[in-house]
């Protein structure tokens, strides 16, 4: 969680965490419309969450796949579709045998 002395403000002590999952979106519309009316009155509270918007990005490490990673998935992911592609085709084959049996013995 963002620590105190990296903000220049601080907030309510028990609005600090529903400030937090506000900015992520995280609250209930209930809670979220009680810390919109709190902010609003708020000034301590108000600046806290303006402040935790320019903090908090920058501690979250972006976690993109390294290039080798959608190598192996491509790999993976063309694998797995011939292998698909295969089962359906002897499936098919396998339909149209049974079919053409099924017809020869109505011939007979």
């Amino acid at each position: 969680m963002v620590r105190e002395q990296q903000l220049n403000v601080t907030a309510c002590a028990n609005r600090e965490q529903d400030l937090v999952l506000y900015y992520y979106g995280e609250l209930s519309d209930l809670d979220r419309v009680a810390v919109k009316a709190h902010t609003q009155s708020c000034e301590g509270c108000r600046r806290y969450l303006g402040q935790i918007g320019s903090i908090l990005p920058g501690t979250v490490e972006r976690d993109d796949p390294a290039q080798a990673f959608w190598d192996d998935y491509s790999r993976e992911m063309r694998r797995k579709l011939a292998e698909a592609e295969r089962r359906f085709s002897a499936a098919l084959t396998r339909i149209n045998v049974e079919d053409m049996a099924r017809r020869a013995e109505a011939l007979k």
